[in-house]
């Protein structure tokens, strides 16, 4: 595996500061600076030499809106950072 910086960010903003490279890095294989989160495979890939990123942006911390679960008439409603075992704990699961 190459060698890559892990930050961890505080709040979404500076999740996006930490994510900017002043290229064009839209979610694609090869960008700069990857986000790292709960179920992502991105450090498998990273050992396979799949990805190479310069940067890692760990956004685990940021929860709140992210990592909510509404249940509705017209079913469930999972945030991006939702844990399985937190929706698996969910009533409405």
């Amino acid at each position: 595996m190459r060698p890559f910086e892990l930050q961890r960010a505080a709040s979404a903003d500076e999740a996006a500061r930490l994510g900017a490279t002043g290229a064009n890095a839209a979610a694609a294989v090869h960008a700069p600076v990857q986000y790292l989160a709960g179920g992502t495979t991105v450090l498998d890939l990273m050992k396979l030499d799949v990805m190479r990123p310069q940067r890692l942006v760990d956004i685990n911390d940021l929860g709140g809106a992210c990592a909510t679960i509404e249940a509705g008439r017209d079913g469930l409603r999972l945030g991006a950072l939702v844990r399985m075992a937190q929706a698996q704990a969910h009533p409405a699961v």
